[in-house]
Order: structure tokens, then C-alpha cells, then sequence
């Protein structure tokens, strides 16, 4: 089971650095976030406890333009979350692809964006393998992203995971784009 977790950790880590490193090549300086403690491994945003009592789960990245957009409409700096999956998920019931993340990750990402005042993107890269509910239809992969603030409009919540249509998601590039992209450490 651990060496299960930590091969999953490993493997969106290697995600989380292929999206760096496409941010790197359009412009953007990135800076992970990190843990707070080498007890608590998780990035953490701590905050007055007037506001928030627990730290918050911070996004993976933090993200600055070099140069300032020429609109303050467009904000030059922004959180990002990485996830990486290796296939969507087939909704039968709305006869749609989906994904999703746990409502208390969701619900903290809305938090960093409302304190810190940065709003946040989620980047999902999907790696197309086929899906459990549908073996002989292959899955669309890419790198895919959308604003919280748009998700926050259209999650719907099933148990404990919140979840959207493939549609609400842009495709920014295909895998094969993405990977030239990736930096040796």
C-alpha cells in the first residue's frame, strides 16, 4: 500500500514539472509552494485564525508573468493545481466524460483564492488510457485546464468528490506537445 502511494506521488510529480516547464516555455516563472513541515507534507497556507481556523491546502504552484499583461483585466499572477489522471470517467447517467477532485481540496483551493486574492487554475493532464466503464472507447488525453472560479459555478457533488464535464475544461495541447517541454532536474 505505501510503496503503491508513493509511486502514484512520484508519478504526479513528474506531471507537476512537465506543466512547470510548459509555463516556463510560454513566459511564466513558476514557484512551487511546498509543505510547511517535513511532518505535515502537504503545501499549507496559514492564515489568521479570525479568518480560518486550520491552514488551508495550498495549490502546487505560484505563477508570475516576467512582464505585467497590458489589461489589469488579466491577471498576471495566479495559483495552479496539477492533477494527473490516467483516464476520464463516463458518466452514464449524463452520457458525458468527467473528472473530479475531493470536496475538501475543492473547498480549500476556493478558500486560497478568496484570502490570498490570486485566483486559481486547475491543469489536468490525462493521459487517455482506457476507462473501466468504457474499455473499447479510448479516453481524449491532453493537458486541460479551467479557472476555480468557473468550476465553482458548475461542480456537482457525488459522496465525497466534486465533479465536471470534460467540457468545462480547455484543451491547452496534446501529450505529445507537452512532453518535449519536460527540463532535466
Amino acid at each position: 500500500m505505501h510503496e503503491d502511494f508513493e509511486n502514484k506521488l512520484a508519478w504526479g510529480k513528474e506531471g507537476e514539472q512537465q506543466i512547470v516547464a510548459m509555463l516556463n516555455r510560454k513566459g511564466f516563472i513558476v514557484a512551487y509552494t511546498g509543505p510547511a513541515s517535513q511532518k505535515d507534507p502537504i503545501p499549507s497556507i496559514w492564515l489568521p485564525e479570525v479568518l480560518h481556523a486550520d491552514p488551508l491546502i495550498a495549490p502546487d504552484l505560484f505563477v508570475t508573468q516576467r512582464i505585467p499583461p497590458p489589461s489589469a483585466i488579466d491577471p498576471c499572477s495566479f495559483y495552479v493545481e496539477v492533477k494527473r489522471y490516467s483516464h476520464w470517467t463516463w458518466n452514464f447517467k449524463e452520457h458525458e466524460w468527467q473528472t473530479g477532485m475531493s470536496v475538501r481540496h475543492f473547498f480549500n483551493y476556493c478558500s486560497v483564492q478568496k484570502f490570498m486574492g490570486y485566483p486559481v487554475t486547475i491543469y489536468i493532464i490525462m493521459e487517455g488510457e482506457p476507462s473501466p466503464q468504457r474499455r473499447m472507447i479510448p479516453t481524449p488525453s491532453g493537458v486541460y485546464a479551467a479557472p476555480l472560479h468557473n468550476l465553482e459555478v458548475t461542480a456537482r457533488q457525488y459522496m465525497d468528490t466534486m465533479w465536471w464535464s470534460i467540457e468545462e475544461f480547455n484543451l491547452l495541447c496534446t501529450l505529445e506537445e507537452l512532453r518535449p517541454m519536460v527540463v532535466p532536474a
